[in-house]
């Protein structure tokens, strides 16, 4: 990263160059970092001629650790598993377990302010700023330079056959913003983390139930014997009725406030702040916030949640 000009801000895995100011985060396992500086600014100096700006290279060559040693006991004297010596830790994201941390640019968390930045969007751009706000990002007024409000990166050079939410996934495939929103299969099938499922086979379809002629018969007799009962006590159970209708709406109705998000007040709660254990939020707004909304703690990850 340095000998690539970049400096770390102390920020998730944003770096900056020291000459040009451009941010660069979500790095990947074979990323070269000076061709993604090289690619997000290639006006910079010391991309274009290192010798330039007067930078000194990092020489390469033996250190004075190259010749030590590492331990093979395990950490605070743990010994080793019987069974398998190279256990490998528990990943919580295979559980829906997302690490949270503050969103970049905290004063675009929400579509409205998102779709705000677009008012200076080139006309001859044909994708919309309402996928492009949709999806988490925000118009710089460059180009067609776009940042993602969470985790800050960014993308140009959009074409209209292009999908937000897909170019999303494969350029930031750590964002929590993203994650939360489409879900970690989602994300995994776009950046070609994981093979795309083979459909499961649905041709074994239910069989109806025929009834013969004689059986309908006997069922519509059936039935005009029971509706002369029913007529003669129809009165006296109008009001039950009325009552026991009124009964469930009101409490559809305090169910319905119950699992209402406490932030917007129009989708359904379907995240669970960790450690506090609350469900207060919806995707959208839990993006948005560092604090459990109801305890006011600090959350350091949130896992989604589905109501039946």
């Amino acid at each position: 990263m340095a000998a690539a000009g970049f400096y770390y801000l102390k920020r998730g895995d944003v770096v900056r160059c020291i000459f040009c100011g451009v941010e660069v985060g979500q790095w990947v396992d074979g990323d070269d970092p000076m061709v993604d500086h090289r690619k997000w600014s290639p006006a910079c100096k010391f991309v274009r001629s290192p010798n330039s700006v007067g930078n000194i290279p990092i020489e390469e060559g033996p250190t004075e650790d190259d010749n030590c040693g590492f331990d093979t006991c395990g950490p605070y004297g743990v010994i080793p598993s019987p069974n398998n010596s190279k256990d490998e830790p528990l990943n919580l994201e295979n559980l829906g377990v997302q690490k949270s941390h503050p969103p970049s640019f905290p004063a675009y968390s929400t579509y409205e302010s998102r779709l705000q930045s677009y008012k200076l969007w080139p006309i001859s751009l044909k994708l919309r700023p309402e996928m492009l706000s949709d999806a988490g990002f925000f118009y710089t007024g460059i180009g067609d330079k776009t940042i993602c409000f969470h985790c800050g990166g960014g993308l140009k050079d959009w074409e209209e056959t292009d999908e937000p939410w897909v170019e999303h996934a494969r350029w930031f495939s750590k964002c929590i913003f993203i994650l939360l929103m489409k879900g970690k299969d989602f994300v995994d099938e776009v950046s070609g983390k994981k093979l795309l499922q083979n459909f499961k086979d649905n041709s074994q379809k239910g069989h109806g139930l025929s009834s013969s002629t004689s059986d309908l018969e006997k069922q519509s007799a059936s039935t005009e014997m029971a509706s002369t009962s029913l007529c003669n006590n129809r009165n006296d159970d109008i009001n039950d009725d009325v009552n026991l209708i009124s009964g469930s709406c009101s409490k559809n109705n305090r169910g319905n406030d119950a699992t209402l998000c406490k932030i917007c007040y129009m989708n359904d709660v379907s995240v669970v702040f960790l450690p506090c254990g609350h469900l207060v939020a919806c995707v959208r707004c839990a993006a948005s916030l560092t604090a459990c909304a109801v305890c006011r703690k600090p959350f350091t990850a949130t896992i989604r949640a589905y109501l039946s």
